[in-house]
């Protein structure tokens, strides 16, 4: 028996597969989907969280790390 989680999955998909597909080919959509997942985990994975933080503790952040590539960007 289906989880309420695999059936709200299952519903999604089958209501933006279609579209798509039927425009541009199963193969496309797929490539399509695939690397709009891959983004949506590399950007929970590395990219940092900003909530709860200022502006100076962000700026201060991304100088101290661009400054150990030094100036033109090479290390």
């Amino acid at each position: 028996m289906p989880t309420a989680r695999t059936s709200s999955t299952r519903r999604r998909v089958g209501l933006v597969l279609p579209p798509p597909a039927s425009l541009i080919g199963q193969g496309w959509t797929f490539w399509i989907f695939a690397v709009t997942g891959f983004g949506w985990v590399f950007v929970g994975r590395f990219v940092p969280g900003t909530e709860g933080r200022d502006f100076a503790a962000l700026q201060s952040r991304v100088c101290r790390s661009s400054s150990s590539t030094g100036e033109d960007g090479n290390e």
